[in-house]
């Protein structure tokens, strides 16, 4: 089984934010999505200064700039990425 997983996370009260997208597998992968370009720029909208992407999908957005991209291919990797 799996689901898709939007992930909104306010941390900090500078208000950092992080963002991100992609399919959450029961054996803990984060699989591909479709739109993950209209996803970022919709998250950059929204002020967020990080998005998570499935490593699948990171030549979608790796062009973009103004906010930090982060790769994953996990949930392991992904509640790292919210650590630092």
């Amino acid at each position: 089984q799996t689901c898709a997983l939007p992930i909104c996370h306010e941390r900090s009260r500078e208000g950092a934010r992080i963002a991100g997208t992609g399919v959450l597998y029961a054996d803990g992968r984060i699989g591909p999505i479709e739109g993950a370009l209209q996803k970022l720029i919709a998250a950059k909208r929204a002020g967020a200064r990080t998005f998570l992407v499935p490593r699948e999908n990171y030549r979608d957005v790796a062009d973009q700039q103004g906010i930090q991209i982060i790769p994953v291919g996990s949930f392991r990797e992904a509640l790292a990425a919210l650590k630092t």
